[in-house]
């Protein structure tokens, strides 16, 4: 399952970040170099040659910014810590492969639909108390091995959304095919 997260540059939570920052240790003068950095952040619009007004800019990371994958991936980690915690979803030599993730990208693996279905709402959970949601319509399924064509139900999200099934799902630019 591959699964789009709304938003999430956007509306990620400075303050619940520095948290994670803070329990992952890093050092002071780093993480006051980031606060400082969030702090004096400013946006406009800018239409032809006209600038609208600078406005503080309260939550989010910048889209495209070097840094933005990795704080996002330490912003969401916890994601991936809920679900291991489950045991659910796909495991090769002891290793957990059930959430891939890079920056807002998350692909689910599991070895059932069931599985893939608890797996979701699990993510969901986490991802709501984070304050994002995934954005049911750019999300979407797929199943490969010898029963891919194989008819099942839809994934249905903790709010009651179906995600459908694809022959194709495409993750960091890679297309992935349903063989």
């Amino acid at each position: 399952m591959c699964l789009d997260v709304s938003k999430a540059f956007d509306k990620m939570n400075h303050h619940g970040l520095f948290v994670k920052l803070i329990e992952r240790r890093i050092p002071n003068a780093l993480l006051l170099l980031l606060e400082n950095w969030f702090r004096i952040g400013v946006t406009c619009v800018k239409w032809g040659n006209v600038f609208s007004i600078f406005d503080e800019v309260p939550c989010g990371i910048r889209q495209g910014g070097v840094l933005s994958p990795y704080l996002f991936a330490v912003y969401i980690d916890s994601l991936t810590e809920k679900v291991r915690a489950k045991l659910l979803g796909c495991h090769i030599k002891m290793i957990c492969l059930s959430v891939i993730l890079y920056a807002d990208d998350i692909l689910l693996l599991a070895p059932s639909v069931n599985a893939l279905q608890k797996i979701l709402h699990v993510c969901e959970k986490e991802l709501d108390w984070l304050d994002l949601t995934i954005n049911v319509s750019k999300s979407s399924c797929m199943r490969t091995g010898p029963r891919f064509k194989v008819h099942c139900s839809n994934i249905v999200s903790i709010y009651g959304h179906e995600i459908k099934w694809s022959n194709s799902i495409r993750y960091l630019g890679v297309c992935l095919t349903a063989d």
